[in-house]
């Protein structure tokens, strides 16, 4: 299941399993001066990895890898297009937030 994102929209209440993946994607116009992707809240280990135009794996280079459920991802002058991001149970996670925001 894709998850899309509005700019600025929070999405509240994720969990996941040990090796989980669940995907958003935000679509960024023309002229942002930057996107950052958070997370936070709850409890366990969830990473994020975002990429442009197609799906990020675990060896996606734009990522944030932290022992709980802080995370962000914030690019410059990001191109127009869709940004795709992976939610990834490095362990368990529960209660999650995840937000997408460019300016």
């Amino acid at each position: 299941i894709l998850h899309t994102l509005n700019n600025g929209q929070t999405m509240r209440n994720l969990r996941g399993a040990p090796d989980s993946r669940r995907y958003f994607r935000i679509f960024v116009p023309n002229g942002q001066t930057s996107l950052t992707v958070l997370t936070g809240g709850g409890k366990g280990d969830a990473d994020i990895y975002v990429r442009r135009g197609l799906l990020p794996t675990l060896a996606s280079p734009r990522r944030s890898q932290t022992p709980a459920t802080l995370n962000s991802v914030v690019i410059p002058n990001p191109p127009a297009g869709w940004y795709y991001i992976l939610l990834y149970g490095n362990s368990a996670y529960r209660d999650v937030e995840i937000s997408a925001t460019f300016k």
